[in-house]
């Protein structure tokens, strides 16, 4: 109930059983099985006495003294107590019971449950609130914030990179918002790699860049109960932890069906322009000379602050007046001093675009 101000003053739950239900039934070929025996069972499966298709799943375990009580049930954890506070102790009465009796009891249930977690401000505001974690479909999403150095002030519209130095080319780039927040969704990214974030120094050199935390704070207030070992039920302990060791000798690497996906080692700017593999050439000693002699897409120019790197336009036929982005093992660098003193025999290859690179928000004057 809502005021002539939209502002709750009173909240129930209510409950409602599902009118429509899945009716599942089993029947095996034989009543007694035999060890090692083939066992085929009939699964069919009805909705309100009609033929229906289903997508089911199947599991097989032991019933000993270990069984006390049925575990709780997918559909009603979905239709009733994961909307709950606290620990229904049977929650299948709700779905099978009938009469009057049956939706008082329901009803009376749901009165005990008080003010629901629905913060109202949040749901009958004009604009909805951004989710604070994103779900990761493709891979990890790496949060960050942007602030000038020594303060609390965020730093807005700046251009962000974020690479793995790795022997595949993955970088991803992310303008900073109002609040200085970067955000980057990482593709392939499997397994503990290490990771560098970064600006250009051109466009700002003196802001901290802090990654913000991938895990929420916040946790379930439920309380789970402590397990214990009871010592009338060790026979039973020992017999289960002797088919798990039996199950893993015979059947281990067919438990484990998901596995790392496999991994494009293409770079992600696809196949290049000009390609080099400097070993098939003579050798210098000096990156300069490398790229004078071998690399015809690349003009080496010397002005007053160092050296600088032009890459041709070969779609307008001109050279582009500012430095291509320039990777290293995959990670930026941005003073090209830094790269021509580079020993050239640690080089083993070299990659060029020739042409403007669009990626993401951030435009490149040749790679």
């Amino acid at each position: 109930m809502f005021n002539s101000g939209q502002r709750p003053v009173c909240e129930r739950l209510y409950f409602q059983a599902p009118q429509r239900r899945l009716t599942v039934a089993a029947r095996p070929d034989k009543a007694h099985y035999t060890a090692r025996d083939k066992v085929s069972v009939q699964v069919a499966t009805a909705d309100q006495q009609t033929p229906v298709g289903a997508n089911l799943s199947m599991a097989v375990y032991r019933l000993d003294s270990l069984n006390t009580t049925a575990p709780a049930t997918i559909d009603r954890y979905l239709w009733l107590s994961s909307d709950l506070k606290g620990t229904i102790e049977n929650p299948d009465y709700y779905f099978t019971a009938t009469g009057p009796e049956a939706a008082e009891a329901a009803d009376h249930l749901m009165l005990t449950q008080g003010w629901s977690r629905w913060r109202w401000e949040d749901v009958l505001a004009a604009t909805s609130k951004p989710f604070e974690f994103l779900p990761e479909p493709n891979g990890p999403v790496v949060r960050g914030q942007l602030m000038r150095a020594g303060t609390a002030t965020p730093r807005t519209a700046v251009m962000t990179y974020l690479a793995s130095p790795s022997r595949i080319t993955r970088l991803t780039n992310s303008l900073s918002d109002a609040n200085g927040r970067v955000q980057f969704e990482m593709h392939d990214f499997v397994g503990p790699q290490e990771v560098i974030v970064q600006t250009d120094p051109r466009q700002d050199s003196t802001c901290q860049i802090k990654l913000l935390d991938p895990f929420s704070q916040q946790y379930a207030s439920t309380a789970r109960p402590s397990f214990g070992l009871t010592a009338r039920f060790q026979n039973d302990y020992a017999r289960r932890h002797f088919q798990s060791q039996v199950q893993n000798a015979f059947a281990g690497k067919y438990r484990n069906r998901f596995v790392a996906p496999a991994v494009d080692t293409v770079a992600f700017y696809g196949k290049p322009d000009e390609k080099y593999f400097l070993d098939r050439y003579t050798r210098f000693k000096v990156l300069e000379e490398v790229l004078r002699e071998y690399v015809p897409g690349v003009v080496v120019r010397i002005q007053k602050d160092g050296f600088h790197l032009l890459v041709l336009d070969k779609l307008n036929n001109t050279v582009f007046a500012d430095n291509p982005m320039v990777l290293l093992d995959g990670v930026p660098v941005f003073n090209m001093n830094k790269i021509m003193a580079m020993n050239p025999l640690k080089i083993q290859k070299l990659e060029v675009i020739d042409g403007r690179y669009f990626h993401g928000l951030a435009v490149y004057s040749g790679w």
